[in-house]
């Protein structure tokens, strides 16, 4: 769990992340193609990617928004 320091986080409403995120992770590269990402998101019926970069490092996200 992560927790936000001085945070006033009620434990009986905390949802840890892995009970509502996608699994397994998908990826794109950091020189996909916009319409290829739409793509894969459209295929695996997801709303974000993560983006990887060339040493393998997350660099960030794509959202369908």
């Amino acid at each position: 769990m992560i927790r936000i320091k001085n945070s006033k986080i009620d434990d009986e409403n905390y949802v840890p992340v892995k009970d509502v995120m996608s699994s397994p992770l998908v990826t794109v590269k950091e020189d996909a193609c916009i319409p290829v990402v739409a793509h894969i998101m459209e295929h695996y019926n997801i709303g974000c990617v993560v983006v990887i970069g060339k040493e393998g490092k997350s660099l960030g996200i794509i959202t369908e928004k």
